[in-house]
């Protein structure tokens, strides 16, 4: 094999060549998209589009929560914004939190778009209780990559292999309570594990 790249690992030495990886990566996108397409338009969502969250896949809690959302909804104005820094008592828990977690309060607290905060405070939450690396399945999503690097929090992934395909396995190394992340496949990839 003409390798273009080596990679040491434990006891051995992984050669990859680039030209026959991107044909493979080439081949895994077009059955993915494949996959997307007949999830899309084959199968569609099991509610005709209506689920507030949900992506081509049916869940049998939709209509509960489309029930509790309709009856919330007629209890405010959905004209009126309602303003992240207009809960004071919210911010200085956030200024509180982080003066105790990083020994500094910041200068002020932003509410991030769709799923930052949440995997910023999950981030946060490993780094409260010492965790200094974790263990995933690729991929990983970027914005809990950038905010376990902004904790220090190393990653390291265990497989090279996607859950749903022949002959994965994990190799996690023999430590006490290893995190293990991994992102499920129905979201990229259009299946379950």
């Amino acid at each position: 094999m003409n390798s273009d790249h080596h990679f040491l690992t434990s006891e051995r030495t992984i050669e990859i060549d680039t030209a026959t990886v991107l044909a493979n990566q080439r081949i895994a996108i077009e059955c993915l998209n494949t996959k997307f397409e007949t999830l899309a338009f084959d199968h569609n969502d099991g509610d005709d589009g209506n689920f507030l969250s949900g992506w081509q896949c049916e869940n049998p809690f939709v209509s509960d929560l489309l029930q509790s959302v309709r009856e919330r909804a007629t209890t405010f104005d959905h004209r009126r914004y309602t303003y992240f820094d207009s809960h004071k008592d919210l911010i200085q828990s956030i200024h509180s939190y982080h003066k105790r977690l990083d020994t500094f309060s910041p200068q002020s607290v932003i509410c991030g778009c769709g799923t930052t905060s949440l995997l910023s405070t999950f981030s946060a939450y490993l780094h409260s209780m010492g965790v200094t690396k974790v263990y995933y399945i690729p991929p990983l999503y970027i914005t809990l990559q950038t905010a376990l690097d902004s904790y220090g929090i190393h990653t390291e992934a265990v497989t090279i292999k996607q859950p749903y395909e022949e002959n994965f396995s994990i190799d996690l190394p023999d430590v006490m309570n290893p995190v293990l992340l991994l992102t499920d496949p129905v979201w990229y990839a259009g299946m379950a594990i």
